[in-house]
């Protein structure tokens, strides 16, 4: 359910205390004149469990259980691969505050991520340039305390996914126009939020099995000046050639009728300013067990 100022006040889903485990495979492209510039991939199992839902927050507890990681960065010295892949394994146990909006809002073990952080940093001896980068950008993640890492982690495309499917859609289904606004951040420039109409554009009832399928979509993409300025600040070079923006989400969730958890979720984003374009994908699939 909703307020009037376009809010949601009510969780849907069931608190079993079961834990759940997920497949997640994402992808990250960034591309300028039709050039790849990078692409990022990742496959992982997941376990999740809420604990409670206080002061309408949900508290995950959100585990990786295994991952293999594709960074894309093949110039890369090994060492720089086996540094990403500990920066990465800091956050393979996070306890999450998430409000109902699916956004993060707190991350309740920050913490001991930045003891983990300092330690790996005492253990480097004599950086690279890029080995140096990779330590500049820790730093920076860590340095501002658990909401601003929180914010952070919102921009990822996992929990852009995961936060969007544990949204209380029984609001949306009695709206008109089935239409609420979603806060989230550039995939351009990250640093930039931006506020999407998303649609729920349909409804599936299956009739041999007990779960219902939710289809969303944004509103067509406007103009945003803010994404063209940063353009121009970042790509002077390319001012000439900017041409339209445009910007795509498609997002499916199936939930379980009875407890309303997600049984998959794909979520596929992309956002374009000619020349430059960046698309991410994610998808998650519960791994079925006798819960």
């Amino acid at each position: 359910m909703m307020d009037n100022k376009n809010n949601f006040i009510h969780a849907e889903i069931f608190l079993d205390n079961i834990i759940r485990k997920y497949k997640v495979e994402t992808t990250s492209k960034y591309t300028i004149s039709g050039r790849p510039l990078f692409e990022v991939s990742s496959k992982k199992e997941m376990s999740i469990v809420c604990s409670e839902i206080v002061d309408n927050h949900y508290l995950l507890d959100i585990k990786i259980l295994n991952q293999t990681n594709t960074y894309g960065l093949e110039f890369l010295e090994q060492k720089s691969f086996e540094l990403l892949d500990k920066v990465n394994e800091i956050q393979s146990h996070l306890l999450i505050s998430m409000d109902l909006c699916g956004k993060l809002k707190d991350v309740l073990n920050f913490t001991e991520l930045h003891e983990k952080w300092e330690r790996i940093k005492k253990d480097i001896r004599n950086p690279s340039v890029e080995i140096s980068k990779i330590i500049s950008d820790g730093n920076q993640l860590y340095a501002h305390g658990s909401q601003s890492f929180a914010a952070e982690l919102n921009k990822t495309i996992f929990y852009k996914a995961l936060g969007m499917s544990l949204i209380p859609f029984d609001g949306i289904k009695k709206e008109g126009n089935k239409t609420f606004l979603y806060n989230t951040s550039s995939l351009l420039f990250p640093q930039i939020e931006k506020k999407v109409s998303i649609v729920l554009d349909d409804i599936v009832h299956f009739s041999d099995t007990p779960a219902t399928l939710l289809i969303l979509k944004n509103k067509r993409s406007r103009e945003d000046s803010d994404i063209k300025s940063e353009f121009i600040k970042n790509f002077p070079f390319l001012k000439r050639q900017m041409g339209k923006y445009k910007y795509d989400l498609f997002c499916s969730v199936e939930r379980d009728n009875k407890v309303q958890w997600p049984n998959s979720i794909e979520l596929t984003i992309s956002e374009v300013l000619e020349p430059i374009v960046s698309d991410v994908a994610c998808k998650i699939e519960l791994i079925k067990e006798d819960l």
